[in-house]
């Protein structure tokens, strides 16, 4: 079925590998910060902007 073959061929498909190299590496340095728990969580940092500018 034709609509079986076009999902096969969206997941072969890896954006990764149409990235630019530096994106690569900097995604690949932010994931390592990450595990070694540099870093804070998105909602922190959002409600951190958000106390900063609803005066």
């Amino acid at each position: 079925m034709l609509v079986n073959e076009m999902i096969d061929a969206y997941k072969k498909q890896d954006w990764w590998d149409d990235l630019d190299p530096n994106i690569q590496a900097s995604i690949d340095r932010a994931l390592a910060q990450s595990e070694e728990g540099k870093g804070r969580p998105h909602y922190e940092v959002m409600s951190e902007i958000r106390a900063k500018h609803q005066k």
